[in-house]
Parts: C-alpha cells; structure tokens; sequence
C-alpha cells in the first residue's frame, strides 16, 4: 500500500466560498435540501458505475446520527425523537475521480449539467451542517485503486485534510459523504423520525424510483435505543403509476405522469414539477382540479392519494440553482402571450388533466360531496334550499369543508352566481319588452321562466333573513341567562351599534326588530347619539338617548325612543322620568341643524313611542306606579303600560326577558314555517 501524499496545496475550490455561502439561501423547511443533494449525488455515481444493472447493482446507505438522549418529550408537533446531528451518505458508485473531484472543486461546474446540476449542491451542505468529511475508493482509468479523503469547511480554500492514498485491488469501492455538526437554525426542522425521513427521500427523488432507474436506498437511523432500518424502494410497491402523457402548455411541450398512493396520515393531492428528474415544486391538485382536499378511494375502497409528475425541457431549463423554484412568470398573460411558459396555466393544465384522468372516480366523489352538501343544507343551513333544485352539479363539485365557515362561503358563491344569472336575464327581457316589435307571446315563457327564478331566490334571502333572527334571539337567550353580570350596552350593541346612524349602518348590521318590527323602516335612526349632533334633531342637549328613531315626513309621522338599563341596578331611578325627559326635548326644538338651517319642533299630532328595556326588580316596580306616565302592570307578562297624554306620548316598560320572549313570539310563525323549532 502506498504511503499518504499530502496534496493540499493543489486541491481547494476555486470560487469565493465565504462570499458564495452568503449567498446561498436554504429556508428551514427545506433543512433536508442538503441531504437530498447528497442522496442524488450518490444515486447519479452509482448510475455511472453500473449504468442499467444499477437496481441490481447499486447501493446507496443513509446513516443517521442522532445525539444519545432517550426519551425526549414530542414539542411544538414534533415527534419525541432525538436531535439529529448529521448524516453519512455510503455508496458503491463512481466515487471522487479524477473527473469528478474536477468538478467538485470548480464554482458552478457543468459536469452533471445534463441531469440538472447546477454545481451548487454541495454548498448547501455548509449552509445546515458545520463541514463535510468524505472519504472516496475508486477505481482509476488504468484499473488502479485508490482512496482520498478531505474536509469541506466554510474556510478560504474550502478543502482540508486532503490525503491520497493507493489501496489493494481487491478493495470495494465505496464512498462516504458525513455531514456534521447540525447548526442551531436547522436542528427542529431536521428532528424528523425514520418514516418521515424515508418518505421525504422518496418524494424528492421520486422520478429515479419510478424509471427503475434507482439503487437500493436504505435509512439506518441510529438512535440511542439501537437502528432502525427503512428501505425507501419498498414504497414504490404503494404506487399505481401510469406511463408517460404528453401535455402541451402554450407553446410548450411537456409530459406528466399520474401516480396512485396509499393514503397516510399527512399526504395530499399533489402535483409536482420536475426539473432534471428531482421535484423543484409542489402544489395542491385540490386548487386546479375537482379534487378536494379529501382522500379518494380506489376500484377496491382504499383510500389514496394523487399525485402527478411533470418534466420537460422547459423546466429543465427554468430551474433556479437551488432546484426549489422556477425563474417563470405565474399568472401574467403579457408575458405568456410573448412566448413564456406560465406556471398558473401550467398548474390549470394538470388540473384539466386530473379532472380528465380520474373522470369515474371523481364522479363517485361529486356525488357523496352532494350527499353531505344537501344534508348540510336541509340540516344546518336551509336558506340554500333552492340551489338543490337549480344547481345540482355546481353544489357536487363544491370543495368540501367541515369548516362551517368556509362551507357557507361556497354555498354564498354559488348563490350569488345563479343572482347574477337571473339578473343578467332579467335584463335581457326588459331589453325585449321596450322594443316595438315584440310581441307579448314571443317572450312569454322567458318573462315567466324570469319572474318564477325572481322569486325563488327572494326566498332564499327571507330564510336567510329568518334564519339570522333566530340566532339573534339564541344569542339573547344565552346572554339573558347570565345577565346579572352583563351590561345595558351588550344588549344596546346587539339591537343598533352605539355611536352611530343609520346611515353609517348597513340594514343587515342591526337588530331594531327586536324592539318593534316598524322601527326597521323608520328613515333616521341615532343610537347613543348627543341630540345636538342629530340632523334630525337639532336640539341644544348632550343628553343623548340610547336609540332615538323619526319617520319622517312633514316633517315628521312618528318618533320613537328606546333606553337600555343596567340589570339590578341599585339607584331608584325611574326610566319612565328620562324618557318623558327626551320628549320635552323634541317638543320644544328649535335649535339649528348642522347647515344651519332651524329645526321645527315635534309636534303635538306625532306620538311619541318610548321604550325602556330593564330588570324589572322590587325596587324598581314600587317607583312606576306613584311616578308619571300612569303606569299600569300587565299582570303574567312582566311588563308595565302607560301614556302621558300631554306630551302625546306612550310609554312601555319591559323587562329583559319580557323583551326577548315578546320578540320570540312575534317571529315563532316564521320559525315553524321552516323547521327551525
């Protein structure tokens, strides 16, 4: 055997590997990249070594490194695994010759340019972990065979410790890459256990496991309870992958393959590109496709996952060194109709390709999601009732969610489209009815078919409507029976929101029905408003009533007031004073509006509606009858009546839950008509 040669001075990298390294990014979730570069490395050397017997022939060992710590509790979603420290990659390929140690040592080297290699992967070694040690027996071109050994480090020259060595023929040639010294950035994105290891090695070099082009790849995973062993081949025996499928993306020739896998906690639809045989990016199939973010299942039940694999040159060509993004436009028609490949129509065309692949199975699923959809809607939200009748297929092709919220927004979306098409139509025969030469019969069927989709839809929104008051009433009921540590404006707020008008507040965005149904329809509402800021009520008062509400007319029809008051409250004040308070208020006026234009008084021919909403205690039942307003109790109802004929004024004064069981009452019928009690 040979004794050592020392060739360092000849062997460094010829690049600035300091300022290189502070250039090359790896994101955390893509902590394996480095190991991933390293398994390629090793499966392209083995390929070179035994050309089409590398499945028979070839060997590639993933030895992991653990620190020796037993019983580490899971943290953050993680497993209670050990931190890994490093990996040793083992292969029985080419290894460092001449050639390749060539490579190796040169900034961007285009010796595996063919096969995607930027000459950048092994930077990313020194980016996750503190150094590489390799150690390399190979067989020279005169049949010689020898070993070198060196350290990569973030260092000048990037290579140390170089040693070279002869070794007897009889030597196997074997290569060993240690990646060591885990840095701190990277340690919890690594803590990953051996299946989940296995698999991300799998789906990254997924197109050599597929081509039967690949080595055996094993995971030896030392921890400190002994190896544990995964071969990543075995789960090529999972995959139902289709043969080659030309696509066309512009002008743009690609090819895609289907693949079926076993479903598995964490796995999805998708769909990966490829950039010289290793996936570059992922995306979720459930976006383009009819697929959902469900498992589908198989001819025999099983429940799986899809995925589809697209390659070509024009991949090949756009990858970014790194091989984990595409230098393409995404979703700019101007750069596309210039000739550019877009990855939004990309991603559309393997959705289209989905939907057409899986056209039987995805037929199947369309009509379980109708099944959950019309129970959801007959159950839980029946406002969408009609979309059974009219939109069938659109409802089964909805993405299914248990998420409540996200389901309505879909069911909204379709609603809102089949609005869009009546309106649309309802145009179109508006168009037809003003023109002189239409005749009444030529578009009858049409003015019905318009008329009668009209009022379906205006259904639809009533039970919504209906639907809202129920839950409004529910809220109530909830919040009543805790009242005792409530305040007057949690029940203020849900009736109008403080502060403002209504012409600050959408109608949908209030609740005045609760008090009394006409109040939705008065045309100037204040809530918690100073009089001498209402342009209805230009009275010099910062009194300000909890709601103060005109119908207007010349100049007014009907004003109505409303005080919320604090549950048990201890003074002994009477609401019925301050609400007699306001009206000597508005009977006065006077004053002028913000334009400065003088505001009439309220006049005695419009009455005055007041409410006040409180708990009805012993205190406060003792103050209404020897106060103004002659009021009178009506007995079982837990409500007092009066009237104060001077000021043309009635006067009710409820107890809480007086007020939520009247407003139950008046809307009952409707909950009955449609199921909800």
């Amino acid at each position: 055997m040979s004794e050592p040669v020392d060739r360092r001075a000849h062997h460094e990298l010829r690049m600035d590997l300091p300022g290189r390294l502070r250039n090359t990014k790896v994101a955390a979730q893509d902590a394996f990249l480095p190991l991933f570069e390293a398994v390629v490395n090793s499966i392209h050397s083995t390929e070179d070594r035994f050309g089409d017997g590398v499945e028979a022939n070839g060997r590639v060992d993933i030895h992991v490194h653990r620190t020796q710590q037993r019983a580490l509790l899971a943290s953050a979603g993680r497993p209670p695994v050990e931190d890994i420290e490093g990996f040793t990659i083992v292969d029985n390929g080419d290894g460092f010759t001449d050639r390749n140690l060539q490579s190796f040592e040169t900034a961007d080297s285009d010796a595996k340019l063919a096969r995607g290699g930027k000459g950048i992967g092994r930077l990313t070694w020194l980016v996750v972990f503190q150094r590489a040690e390799v150690r390399s027996t190979f067989q020279g071109a005169d049949g010689a065979r020898f070993q070198r050994s060196f350290v990569f480090s973030p260092t000048a020259t990037g290579i140390s410790d170089f040693q070279e060595i002869g070794v007897p023929s009889d030597t196997e040639v074997e290569t060993r890459v240690r990646l060591v010294g885990t840095l701190q950035a990277y340690a919890e994105p690594l803590r990953r256990g051996t299946e989940v290891i296995a698999e991300r090695i799998f789906e990254h070099c997924f197109n050599y496991f597929v081509l039967g082009r690949c080595p055996k790849v094993t995971v030896l995973d030392e921890g400190a309870d002994g190896t544990t062993t995964a071969i990543v081949n075995e789960r090529r025996r999972e995959l139902k992958i289709s043969d080659r499928e030309p696509m066309r993306v512009g002008d743009y020739d690609l090819e895609l393959r289907h693949v079926r896998q076993r479903y598995a906690s964490g796995r999805r639809h998708l769909g990966h590109l490829l950039a010289n045989d290793r996936v570059a990016s992922s995306f979720s199939l459930a976006d383009v496709s009819d697929l959902t973010n469900d498992p589908i299942h198989g001819e025999d039940g099983e429940a799986q996952v899809h995925h589809v694999y697209v390659a070509g040159d024009a991949l090949n060509a756009a990858a970014d060194s790194t091989r984990t993004h595409f230098t393409l436009p995404d979703g700019e028609p101007l750069i596309e109709a210039a000739g550019s490949l877009d990855l939004k129509s990309l991603r559309e065309a393997v959705g289209a390709s989905v939907n057409e692949h899986l056209a039987t199975v995805l037929a199947a699923e369309r009509q379980e999601t109708l099944r959950r959809v019309e129970q959801h809607i007959r159950t839980k939200q029946p406002e969408y009732a009609r979309l059974l009748e009219k939109k069938g297929e659109q409802l089964s092709r909805i993405k299914w969610s248990d998420n409540p919220k996200q389901l309505d927004e879909a069911l909204y979306r379709l609603k809102q489209g089949w609005e869009l098409e009546i309106r649309a139509e309802q145009s179109e025969v508006e168009q037809r009815l003003v023109e002189e030469r239409t005749e009444i019969g030529d578009i009858a069927e049409q003015l019905y078919r318009v008329v009668s989709e009209t009022n379906l839809a205006g259904q639809d929104d009533l039970v919504r409507y209906v639907i809202k008051r129920r839950a409004v009433l529910q809220l109530l009921t909830q919040l009543s029976s805790r009242f005792r540590n409530a305040l007057e404006e949690d029940i203020h707020k849900i009736v109008f929101p403080l502060k403002k008008t209504n012409g600050q507040v959408d109608y949908d965005d209030h609740n005045l029905w609760l008090v009394d149904d006409t109040l939705s329809f008065y045309e100037f509402v204040a809530s918690d408003v100073p009089f001498e800021q209402q342009e209805a009520a230009a009275i010099d008062s910062l009194k300000r009533p909890d709601i103060l509400a005109f119908k207007t007319g010349d100049p007014f029809q009907h004003v109505s007031l409303v005080e919320f008051k604090k549950p048990d409250r201890a003074d002994r004040k009477n609401p019925v004073e301050q609400l007699i308070g306001y009206a000597r208020l508005l009977r006065r006026g006077g004053e002028a509006d913000a334009q400065g234009t003088t505001m009439p008084k309220v006049g005695m021919n419009v009455r005055i509606d007041a409410f006040a909403i409180v708990t009805l205690t012993p205190q406060m039942e003792e103050l209404l009858p020897i106060g103004p307003g002659e009021m009178k109790e009506v007995e079982g109802e837990a409500r007092w009546y009066g009237s104060l004929s001077s000021l043309n004024m009635t006067i009710e004064v409820l107890d809480f839950t007086a007020f939520i069981r009247r407003a139950q009452q008046r809307n009952q019928a409707f909950f009955r008509a449609l199921g909800l009690v």
